[in-house]
């Protein structure tokens, strides 16, 4: 587990490099970059950057390669902001969860959907409220 500071020193840089990304760089294949995490080193000296962006495998593919190319760039920025003796040396790195929360919520919702179509069939008009307040009372009658 990493100690307090290199938790804040990750904090602080993911901060960093996403309003570096945000307001100050004009390049517009960066306008869609989500910083979502950083990962320091114990001896400070390198931090993983993972970020995310909407979009396809092209998009995230520009991203990278624009990312890469403003490296010397975010990391003097970011340098210029640590009070730190040494600067971490900033590798890109992309991080898919973004990508499977929204898969997995849309999956949740069709499973949800086809269970509501499937209970219409039989017949059934009992939708996930009702259940829910049925449940409840069940719960307040075992209680009595």
């Amino acid at each position: 587990m990493a100690s307090v500071k290199i938790e804040r020193l990750q904090k602080r840089i993911a901060e960093d490099v996403a309003r570096i990304v945000l307001y100050e760089m004009s390049d517009p294949r960066l306008r869609f970059c989500s910083i979502t995490k950083v990962e320091l080193s114990e001896d400070l000296r390198h931090a993983k950057v993972f970020w995310s962006c909407l979009g396809g495998e092209g998009d995230r593919k520009t991203l990278g390669r624009a990312l890469e190319h403003a490296r010397g760039f975010i990391q003097r920025e970011v340098a210029s902001r640590l009070t730190t003796r040494v600067t971490p040396h900033l590798a890109f790195h992309h991080d898919p969860s973004v990508e499977k929360s929204i898969e997995m919520s849309a999956l949740i919702d069709k499973a949800v959907a086809e269970d509501d179509l499937a209970r219409r069939a039989r017949g059934e008009d009992a939708g996930p409220e009702e259940g829910a307040a049925r449940a409840g009372d069940v719960a307040r009658e075992e209680e009595e």
